[in-house]
């Protein structure tokens, strides 16, 4: 059953501070919006979010889970392999309408830092 949601989500991190807001879908654990070009995919599995953002050139996945270091991708469209990505989520919590994650992220050999990613949605009436 798909609902038809309302998104705020704000992107925190060394360079980052991005926010969009918009609309988008909530269907079976999973919440889909629109970034510009980017198609964002917000999945919830037991314990753990994975969040891709789909972009025509690339496409990130990264899993939380929390208190643990797991393994994320960084696929470029035109480049036959993946660029492994380290996650490590301090802070997962999942309420009613909002997702907050602490992490912090390497790619292949090189840290990113700290980040913090806030979504709000509500199904729209």
């Amino acid at each position: 059953d798909m609902s038809k949601i309302k998104i705020k989500a704000h992107l925190q991190g060394p360079d980052t501070n991005h926010m969009v807001e918009g609309s988008g879908i909530a269907h079976d654990h999973k919440l889909l919006y629109q970034d510009g070009d980017i198609k964002v995919i917000v999945a919830f599995q037991d314990e753990k979010v994975i969040l891709k953002r789909i972009h025509p050139e690339y496409q990130l996945t990264l899993i939380f889970l929390e208190q643990q270091t797991t393994s994320g991708k960084y696929q470029l469209m035109n480049y036959s392999s993946d660029i492994p990505l380290s996650i490590t989520t301090n802070r997962l919590q999942v309420s009613d309408q909002k997702l907050e994650v602490d992490y912090h992220l390497a790619i292949g050999d090189e840290e990113h830092g700290h980040f913090t990613f806030i979504l709000e949605y509500e199904v729209k009436v």
